[in-house]
């Protein structure tokens, strides 16, 4: 879990196409704290950053995945977990997620895999693969920036 009003940052490298999805679970304290974790594309290899979404933990937004608040440390089960998926712009060789720490509980991203969007005939080349297309990684919740170039 980071400080209160620390920065985190962690910045995969590839050359992505067209959308990203990854597995999320969260919820917020209950005094009110939220995080926050912002979804960032650029398209000159990290020169310059435009926004995909801004997310919070706060009661109903999409990082808050027990729809409450909770006083005590989270640590989720299976069923507190959903997935997100948003789309990128054409041209995006980079992403990162910037988280920010209210204290508000936790918040944990899982299963980040970044990609083409599946068409027809990319869905019958990936039932006769044997490995997926997407890019997956893993991260914990407290790792340093570090690119991944593939």
């Amino acid at each position: 879990m980071a400080r209160l009003g620390s920065h985190q940052s962690h910045i995969p490298s590839h050359w992505f196409r067209s959308a990203t999805e990854f597995d999320v679970a969260g919820t917020t304290y209950t005094g009110g704290e939220v995080d926050r974790a912002t979804l960032e594309e650029s398209n000159d290899g990290g020169a310059n950053w435009t926004t995909v979404v801004v997310m919070t933990n706060a009661v109903g937004d999409v990082l808050n995945t027990i729809g409450a608040t909770q006083s005590g440390a989270f640590a989720p089960t299976a069923g507190q977990w959903a997935s997100l998926s948003y789309g990128l712009s054409a041209g995006t060789n980079r992403v990162r997620f910037n988280g920010v720490s209210d204290f508000g509980n936790a918040v944990y991203l899982d299963n980040i895999a970044i990609g083409a969007a599946p068409t027809a005939k990319r869905l019958e080349v990936l039932a006769r693969a044997t490995s997926p297309q997407l890019v997956p990684t893993s991260h914990g919740p407290a790792q340093a920036a570090r690119d991944i170039h593939c």
